[in-house]
Parts: structure tokens; sequence; C-alpha cells
């Protein structure tokens, strides 16, 4: 058995300190009392004005109760549909349709995949377009 860190350990560590230092920050600077993002007011802060001024403005809580009703209606739909779907495909045999079933019921699985593929092709295409334009650079395609 290895004693100490592994890559993999380091690599995960790495991994949740980037994802999660920015939020961890913007939640330290929100008890801060000044108007500057920057600037920490060590005389008044910690402080909750922000929070209190959040709760006061109608307009912001209107949309997040709005937010929160289209969620849950949206969450429960997802999951009767889904629900059916799972038993009609688990309990019946073959029928007309059920491609087209399975297909539409594991899309949404594979969806984040493609796009994130098509994303990074037209990174690189643009990242090709500018180092050929502005350091004359040649790719071989080969």
């Amino acid at each position: 058995m290895k004693k100490g860190l592994s890559f993999s350990t380091i690599a995960l560590a790495v991994g949740l300190l980037f994802l999660y230092a920015p939020i961890i920050s913007m939640i330290v600077y929100s008890f801060n009392n000044s108007r500057l993002v920057t600037v920490w007011d060590s005389a008044n802060s910690p402080t909750i004005k922000w929070y209190l001024a959040l709760l006061t403005d109608r307009p912001v809580l209107d949309a997040a109760w709005l937010s929160i009703r289209v969620a849950a209606m949206s969450a429960t739909g997802a999951v009767v549909l889904g629900t059916l779907a799972g038993l009609v495909l688990a309990r019946f045999g073959p029928f007309r349709g059920r491609a087209l079933l399975q297909g539409l019921t594991t899309a949404p699985l594979v969806m984040p995949e493609v796009i994130t593929g098509l994303s990074m092709l037209l990174l690189f295409v643009s990242l090709e377009q500018f180092f050929r334009i502005f350091f004359g650079w040649q790719f071989d395609r080969g």
C-alpha cells in the first residue's frame, strides 16, 4: 500500500479548489460593507446590509419565487414523464415507436457531450484562424 498523496488525489484537490474558491470568496465578500468589490472595509465589515437590501427588493423576490415555481413544475413534469417512459420501456415488449422513445429518453444524456464537442471544434477552428492571421502560422492537417 502506497503512502503519500497520489496524482489523482492532488488533481482532485486542485479541481475542487478551482471550482469552489470563487464561490467561497463571493460568500466572504458578500459581508463586505464597501461598495467596491475589491476593497474590504475593515472598520464596518462584516455586515448583513446587502442581504437585508436583497430581502426588501420586491422585483428580485418576485423573480426568485417565479423561478422556484417554474422549477418545481418542470421537475414534477419530468419525473412523471420519465417514470412513465421507464415503465413503458421496461414492462412492454417490442412495439411500434420503441426506438423513437428510447432515443428521446437518452438524448438529454448525450447532448452535453455533443455540445461540448461542437464548442471545442469551433474554439480550435477560431484559434487556428487567429494564429494564421496574426502570426502567419500554418498547421499541418495530416
